[in-house]
């Protein structure tokens, strides 16, 4: 009877897991094959091997810090229109509310002038298993679908890094800019003359 119970168990998380994404590998396979639409997938293996290329062959401090995130991401789906948005308004907000019912929160939200943004996000407690980025505006849109490994540790030693960086940029910027400056003007000292 444990060994039933298991085996439903596990069939009934395996259909909920696949239930949680349909909303957006609908939508992915409905637009991929139109006119002017880019789509490629990035497997994990992919971009752990790519990251590590890029981060022997890159000097710049904010690059490997990236690189070094970058590694936290297993699968990446884009879907990119430019030049001509095909997507219909109503099949971007139902994209909205599948990924709301598949439990995705929305972590960044902006409208403005007829351009959309956002972020959604899905996990548990400290992970991020899920990233779903959306673009929209009058000619583009792009959809980045990720999943990924990311600790909340990993996002705040990310900030941490880039504001670290940032101190140091400064601290050199402030130097380049005291040597670049000319030095004050020396006075001399005029000696008294003695009778």
């Amino acid at each position: 009877m444990k060994n039933l119970l298991l085996l439903i168990a596990l069939f009934s998380f395996s259909i909920s897991a696949y239930s949680q994404n349909r909303s957006i590998k609908n939508f992915y396979h409905k637009y991929k094959k139109e006119e002017g639409t880019r789509n490629f997938v990035i497997p994990g293996f992919l971009i752990w091997f790519g990251t590590g290329v890029a981060n022997e062959m890159v000097d710049d401090e904010e690059a490997k810090v990236f690189l070094k995130f970058a590694k936290k991401f297993k699968t990446m789906r884009f879907l990119v229109q430019e030049d001509n948005n095909t997507i219909s308004r109503k099949d971007y907000n139902q994209l909205v509310a599948g990924a709301k019912k598949s439990n995705y929160e929305e972590l960044i939200s902006v409208k403005e002038k007829g351009k959309t943004f956002h972020i959604m996000g899905r996990g548990k407690k400290d992970k991020l298993k899920n990233l779903l980025i959306l673009v929209s505006a009058e000619d583009t849109f792009v959809m980045m679908s990720m999943k990924t490994k990311i600790k909340t540790k990993d996002l705040n030693r990310l900030i941490n890094d880039l504001m670290e960086l940032e101190k140091v940029r400064k601290k050199l910027k402030k130097k380049e800019e005291e040597e670049k400056a000319p030095p004050p003007p020396v006075e001399k000292k005029v000696k008294p003359i003695r009778a």
